[in-house]
């Protein structure tokens, strides 16, 4: 074999290592990372199984401490962000609910978490709009 041929075999070679190991690192990193979110999800889960528990006992307080806690566990998680937002809605702390909604949806939005959020965005917004149609009509009346 001639020292031309030795040279193109090895650049083969090393091209193909080049495309091989970009696929075999974002297959570890694929595996690390999910792995990580399962890990992550766990850990999570019970603050917000107790949270959810504090939330039916309608102790608002203590179900925000369980989802936030789970937020810092797992800052992916759509459905404590979810019921941290329906807590804080529940204590009439209407921009921060509006707020834990929208990060549920940001956070996964092919959730049925997130779907939920949209939910109670939108009958929030209509809520909000038949209030100052309600103020509108009033005013109206003050006038005539």
């Amino acid at each position: 074999m001639s020292d031309t041929s030795q040279e193109v075999g090895a650049g083969n070679l090393v091209l193909r290592a080049i495309l091989w190991l970009p696929r075999q690192v974002s297959r570890l990193w694929g595996r690390t990372a999910h792995k990580s979110a399962s890990r992550e999800r766990r850990s999570a889960q019970p603050y917000v199984r107790r949270g959810i528990q504090a939330y039916n006992r309608k102790d608002y307080d203590r179900a925000e401490h369980y989802f936030s806690k789970a937020i810092e566990r797992d800052y992916r998680y759509a459905r404590a962000y979810l019921y941290l937002g329906n807590s804080y809605y529940k204590r009439h702390r209407e921009v921060d609910a509006v707020n834990a909604w929208q990060r549920a949806i940001v956070s996964d939005p092919e959730s049925d978490a997130a779907s939920d959020a949209q939910a109670k965005l939108e009958r929030m917004r209509m809520h909000r709009g038949q209030e100052m149609n309600a103020v509108i009509e009033i005013l109206q009346h003050k006038e005539e």
